[in-house]
């Protein structure tokens, strides 16, 4: 467990800690006293040893030398080394030198750190509200079911748990044949009676269908212009982040503030970690009147096969999760910090000749994603009231601030092809040198590597720049982008890949390194 040094509560995490320290106005206050006051290097403790500077982690353990220390509310927060080094043999000469560090249980786990706050005035309140919690539970009893409904009681509740978390619907369907299941007698009797079960939980947004109509450009056989019916699944945007934003299990996790981050007093080491350390935050924040938020929005989609065994099935789920929720908790799966958006279609439009399937597979794209994010133009233009993880009501602007997914599909977002960049007009042969183009109306469209997509999905999205959104994406750009295509080509220009070959054989085995026995040219 983790402490905040001013009021001595326990977290989980040390981002937490650091959370709270910014939104408690105590122990904020506490902080920004304890930094007005001068810091206290300690003295040398030999008069003999040369005048030279201390090891960081050396300053917090002599800052938090004792229990008084760590609790004095005067002190500012930071990582003690607790640590103990064994020497083997002799000080100066025995036969074994290597360090052992004996490993202790860590009470504070926070880099000391001094932020900057926005100037201001941010996220002021509107009013309270019902918490989500209380929100589900009244629905409940007014349709008269108990706690863990639409399931018989609590150990039932804990089973179905359980099954959903660890087991996959086949292996479901058997447990329900089970011999000992006629002991237990539940209230589902297969996997279909289970999901259905499931699908009777209360949820903040239904899903949704779109019937999309293509109509292409081949002749069918009663000589009309051949058509394709495909599925557009998706949620209420805006009710997704009401979902998210007003979770109370988020309520140590959420922050509404930029800040600048600091790693010294001096505001020389800047600290980049959380969305709203980042400069796009504190900028964003001065578009929007006084009193109002940012709520950046985080999406990802990637197309996926359902399964070897489905030949050519796929699904492409599109997911959302607002930056204001910390990444260590929006990043882990089991605290449904992301959800599902929606479901894009996938079809490999066979009513449109080969010359033209490339172009409106991105305009399908784009309208579907218009179709989906189309709430988000006027909520980012005018704001809406959300009931926070506190429970109380805020004034937030969603925008989007990240879309996350591969290459290839950061192409289909900004409406290149796929040798070209996502993210300027540079030419191919050029990417590797300083290359300086004029604006986008100078010249056509195939000359600048884009499809004519002529509404795409972020046109209209205010304060958004879909370009600055684009994430680098490591498998593509930086593995095989950086490292294959240019450093191995380069070095296999260099030196011949004979030689490169020799020296991926001649390296040590390691564990957990990938050892080349015939080297990485074939």
């Amino acid at each position: 467990m983790y402490h905040c040094n001013f009021c001595l509560r326990t977290f989980p995490t040390s981002k937490v800690v650091s959370l709270h320290i910014s939104g408690n106005p105590t122990c904020k206050q506490r902080m920004q006293s304890a930094r007005e006051e001068p810091m206290q290097i300690p003295a040398q403790e030999d008069p003999q040893q040369p005048d030279v500077p201390r090891p960081a982690f050396l300053e917090r353990e002599d800052q938090y030398g004792s229990d008084d220390q760590a609790n004095d509310v005067n002190f500012t927060y930071g990582l003690p080394f607790n640590a103990e080094v064994e020497w083997g043999g002799d000080e100066m000469g025995g036969a074994n030198r290597q360090p052992q560090v004996e490993e202790v249980e860590e009470e504070y786990d926070i880099w000391q750190c001094f932020v900057h706050s926005y100037p201001g005035q941010i996220a002021s309140t509107l009013g309270q509200a019902e918490m989500l919690f209380e929100t589900i539970r009244r629905s409940q009893e007014d349709e008269g079911l108990d706690p863990w409904g639409p399931f018989a009681d609590g150990e039932e509740w804990e089973l179905v748990k359980w099954l959903i978390r660890h087991v996959g619907q086949s292996g479901i369907e058997e447990f329900t044949k089970l011999p000992t299941m006629r002991k237990l007698q539940p209230s589902f009797t297969s996997n279909y009676t289970l999901m259905k079960a499931v699908d009777k939980l209360l949820q903040s947004s239904e899903w949704k269908l779109k019937g999309v109509t293509i109509e292409g450009d081949l002749l069918g056989t009663d000589g009309q212009r051949q058509t394709e019916d495909v599925e557009l699944w998706m949620r209420d945007l805006i009710d997704c982040i009401r979902e998210l934003m007003a979770n109370p299990t988020f309520q140590d996790a959420v922050c509404f503030e930029p800040q600048w981050v600091f790693d010294d007093k001096e505001g020389t080491m800047r600290r980049y970690d959380e969305m709203w350390t980042a400069d796009w935050w504190w900028e964003m924040q001065g578009c929007l009147p006084a009193g109002a938020a940012v709520a950046p929005i985080i999406l990802a989609s990637d197309k996926t096969s359902l399964s070897q065994f489905y030949s050519d099935h796929k699904v492409w789920p599109v997911y959302l999760t607002v930056g204001n929720i910390s990444k260590d908790v929006h990043r882990q799966p089991s605290k449904h910090a992301c959800v599902r958006l929606g479901y894009l279609p996938t079809t490999k439009l066979e009513c449109f000749s080969s010359s033209r399937r490339s172009v409106e597979r991105y305009r399908l794209f784009h309208y579907c994603m218009r179709q989906i994010l189309e709430p988000l133009v006027e909520a980012g233009n005018t704001g809406i009231p959300m009931t926070c993880p506190d429970g109380y009501i805020q004034q937030l602007h969603p925008i989007l601030a990240t879309y996350i997914t591969d290459f290839p599909e950061q192409c289909l977002v900004a409406c290149c092809k796929e040798s070209r960049c996502p993210k300027c007009v540079v030419p191919r042969q050029n990417h590797g040198d300083l290359y300086q183009e004029g604006t986008m109306e100078q010249k056509e469209f195939n000359d600048k590597g884009l499809h004519a997509v002529y509404e795409p999905f972020w046109a209209t999205l205010p304060h958004s720049d879909i370009f600055q959104c684009i994430t680098p994406n490591i498998l593509h750009q930086l593995h095989k982008g950086v490292f294959k295509d240019h450093i191995i080509a380069w070095c296999t220009e260099i030196m011949g890949e004979e030689e490169l070959d020799a020296r991926f054989k001649a390296m040590m085995l390691y564990s957990g390194l990938h050892h080349f026995k015939k080297g990485i040219s074939k």
